[in-house]
């Protein structure tokens, strides 16, 4: 029966995908780029709250904060919880209002369209920066196809190799059969189904294991540092304090999560997006996230990968039908995240690099071949990166929040708040965080601080992009009157 239900949710995708992708092609006639990269700007709050709940969340709090959960304890979770939220609220409330206006200004579709029209479509930052999104939203998108992966083996039996092909060949079919239109007609079934799946397993463990005390009771014993908001000291409140920031401005750098903001049709939208998205996202984190992963360490104390430990828990606690309910909920964490991932990857390519670049004449049914190409490409590599994956999913998402944080935050926010950053400011920030953030989180933990990532990278990258602003050129006339001026 769980088989059937999973296989069920997979068979609507594809119905609804063509669905969307005959919608989709009325409108690509005219103007593919605009549909397929940011929906036409047309996307309604519903449709928008998931898609930025989904980028906030995604696999990695379906699959890898309980994970997380079930090996360090609940607090630990806790940091990536808070994060989400408050910089949910900034993404759309703030830095989204003034990124909608900018991107209808400049007819902007996608994340490096603002960079591109903000610093005189100068060629060393934009390909810089597409080397850099391409290489985060990679690092991203190996997480979710991980994660999603090992749903579909626990669910089934399969072994991870053929369950990563299967997921990988689904997601990218359908992706660039709809582009953000389609993505976001099955983005509404997606949210849908992880919040039903949340509201089936919240009720499944609190039944299971007699409430939320006795749950905390019987985790105190299976190990007491599991309720201690470090683990028991294994981590300083430099290196706590350091992920609490990383998860929470890291959102605001997420070129998928930002990306959206060039979508959704008027403010109205956006406020009542803000409301959907913050709930959605406060359901899913601290039911799943944190209880969840208790619940996950209760059932199986001893469980050598920590990522099996929630979708483990629902197989082993709920009926068939439930069960397969509940996994396809999981699975479209990972899925509606990894669509918008790969929208905001191929475009970076194919319009900010070829289209720009190398073929400005390129016609829209060559745009939407080479876009499909560039998709399948990606699905390929991710998948080949994903073939011998970590104990913890979350390794790459953290990666990816860090990076992007560091990288792309300066060129982003002081660009749409501070006229005088200039092209060489956001290349020196963009260069300078990336660089630094690599080298510190590859390298040993006692070479730096302890190993506190983010906390260097970042003021690093804000403040070489405030000196080198300083003593380069001003922006022209023309650049700060179309980004700052009253219209």
């Amino acid at each position: 029966m769980t088989i059937i239900v999973f296989s069920l949710y997979f068979v609507t995708i594809i119905v609804l995908t063509f669905y969307g992708t005959r919608k989709a092609r009325v409108s690509q006639a005219s103007n593919f780029s605009e549909d397929f990269f940011v929906g036409g700007r047309k996307m309604g709050p519903l449709a928008l709250s998931i898609l930025i709940a989904a980028g906030a969340c995604s696999t990695g709090t379906f699959v890898g904060c309980p994970g997380l959960g079930a090996a360090f304890g609940p607090g630990y979770v806790l940091l990536f919880v808070m994060g989400q939220i408050s910089m949910s609220l900034f993404i759309l409330g703030i830095l989204g209002k003034k990124m909608n206006i900018i991107g209808r200004r400049t007819k902007s579709e996608t994340y490096i369209d603002i960079f591109r029209y903000r610093y005189s479509n100068w060629k060393p930052l934009i390909f810089t920066l597409a080397f850099v999104i391409l290489l985060l939203l990679v690092t991203a998108t190996t997480a979710e196809f991980i994660g999603g992966s090992r749903v579909i083996q626990t669910m089934t039996g399969i072994p991870f190799m053929y369950s990563l092909v299967a997921f990988g060949i689904i997601i990218t079919l359908y992706t660039a059969l709809g582009g953000l239109k389609g993505v976001s007609i099955v983005g509404i079934l997606q949210g849908f189904l992880m919040t039903l799946a949340t509201f089936i397993l919240v009720f499944g463990y609190l039944v299971h294991f007699g409430g939320l005390r006795p749950m905390f009771e019987q985790v105190g014993q299976i190990d007491p540092k599991l309720l201690t908001p470090n683990f028991g000291g294994k981590f300083s409140l430099l290196q706590m304090f350091d992920l609490r920031i990383t998860y929470s401005l890291g959102l605001i750098g997420l070129p998928w999560a930002v990306q959206s903001n060039l979508s959704y049709k008027d403010t109205k939208s956006m406020k009542q997006a803000i409301v959907i998205s913050i709930i959605l996202i406060c359901l899913w984190t601290l039911l799943l996230a944190v209880f969840g992963g208790v619940a996950g360490r209760i059932n199986t104390p001893d469980l050598p990968i920590s990522d099996f430990a929630l979708p483990n828990l629902a197989i082993d606690i709920l009926p068939d039908y439930l069960t397969g309910i509940v996994l396809a909920g999981i699975a479209a964490a990972g899925q509606s995240t990894i669509a918008a991932l790969f929208i905001l990857a191929s475009g970076s390519i194919v319009i900010n690099v070829f289209k720009a670049y190398v073929n400005p004449s390129l016609q829209d049914h060559e745009t939407r071949r080479l876009t499909v190409i560039v998709l399948f490409v990606i699905g390929l590599v991710v998948i080949l990166l994903s073939a011998n994956p970590p104990s913890t999913l979350q390794v790459f998402v953290t990666f990816a929040a860090g990076g992007s944080a560091s990288a792309l935050i300066p060129g982003i926010v002081l660009g749409l708040y501070w006229p005088r950053t200039t092209k060489q400011g956001a290349l020196a920030g963009v260069l300078s965080g990336m660089l630094c953030y690599s080298w510190l989180t590859l390298s040993p933990p006692t070479t730096f601080l302890g190993q506190i990532p983010f906390l260097v990278s970042l003021p690093v990258s804000l403040v070489l992009t405030v000196l080198i602003s300083l003593v380069t050129e001003k922006p022209s006339r023309e650049t700060v009157e179309l980004y700052f001026g009253e219209r």
